[in-house]
C-alpha cells in the first residue's frame, strides 16, 4: 500500500472508469460464502452508488488513493457477515480510513458490527458511515468509535460547512450538505441528491485530512478537530 492514507470504500464496488477514478489501489470483492476476489471487469457506462461515493471523494481529494471493497450486489444488498470480512480486509491491509456510505438497522446485526467496529479501532482504523435515509438508528454510524453522519436539506450548508452534534440521540456526530456537482464522462455534469450517503464520503475528505496532518490521530483527536471547525456544535 502507499504511505499516503488509503481511503477504502465499503459499498457495491467502484467502477474506476466512470470519474476517471483509475487506479484504485485494490479491487476486491466479497462473495456471499466470503470468498474474497479481484474484481477484473468493469463497464464504463455503469454509475452505481460506490461509483458516485468514489467520484464525491475524488472531487475533493483528486489526490486520494482509494480501494474497492464490494460487499452488495446490484440491488445494494448483502450479509452482515459480507460487510464483518470487508472490514476484516481493511485490518489485514493496513488502511487507516473507511468510507462506508451502507449499514443496518437490524438489531440483530449489532453485536456482529460492534466488535468488527471495536477491532477495527484498536487497530487504528477510521470508520466514518452513513446514517439511514429514513433516520432509523443504524449500525455502524451510531456507534461512539465511528464517525456517524447525516445530510442536511439542500442550501442548509455550503462545501466545507457542517455541523457537529454532540449529544445526538442517535449517534451522529456531523450534518453536512448532501448535495455535490460531478463530472462524468464527456463532461457531463452529475448532481448527487441530498443524501446520507453522499454526505458521508464529503466528511471522509475532511477526515483524511486530519490523518495527512497527525497520521497516529484517534478518532478522540478528531471529532475533538471537527467541533472545533465545525460551523456550528449542537
Amino acid at each position: 500500500m502507499s504511505k499516503s492514507p488509503c481511503i477504502a470504500i465499503i459499498d457495491d464496488g467502484i467502477n474506476p472508469l466512470f470519474f476517471h477514478i483509475w487506479p484504485l489501489l485494490s479491487d476486491v470483492e466479497i462473495s456471499y460464502s466470503l470468498k474474497v476476489r479481484k474484481v477484473k471487469k468493469h463497464s464504463p457506462h455503469v454509475l452505481n452508488h460506490a461509483t458516485v461515493c468514489a467520484g464525491i471523494i475524488k472531487k475533493y481529494l483528486p489526490q486520494a488513493n482509494i480501494c474497492s471493497i464490494k460487499v452488495l450486489n446490484e440491488n445494494l444488498k448483502g450479509s452482515v457477515a459480507q460487510t464483518v470480512k470487508g472490514i476484516e480486509w481493511c485490518i489485514a491491509n493496513n488502511i487507516k480510513l473507511i468510507n462506508m456510505s451502507i449499514g443496518t438497522t437490524c438489531s440483530e446485526d449489532f453485536n456482529h458490527i460492534s466488535l468488527i467496529v471495536e477491532k477495527a479501532y484498536n487497530n487504528g482504523i477510521i470508520i466514518v458511515a452513513a446514517s439511514n435515509n429514513n433516520n432509523k438508528i443504524t449500525y455502524p454510524a451510531c456507534l461512539d468509535k465511528v464517525i456517524g453522519v447525516r445530510c442536511c436539506p439542500p442550501k442548509i450548508l455550503g462545501d466545507g460547512e457542517f455541523y457537529y452534534n454532540s449529544n445526538d440521540p442517535k449517534g451522529i456526530e456531523i450534518t453536512c450538505n448532501g448535495s455535490h456537482c460531478l463530472k462524468g464522462p464527456d463532461d457531463q455534469t452529475y448532481i448527487t441528491g441530498p443524501s446520507n450517503s453522499f454526505a458521508a464520503p464529503y466528511v471522509t475528505t475532511i477526515v483524511y485530512s486530519i490523518i495527512q496532518d497527525n497520521s497516529k490521530a484517534s478518532i478522540e483527536n478528531i471529532n475533538e478537530i471537527l467541533k472545533q471547525n465545525a460551523f456550528s456544535s449542537l
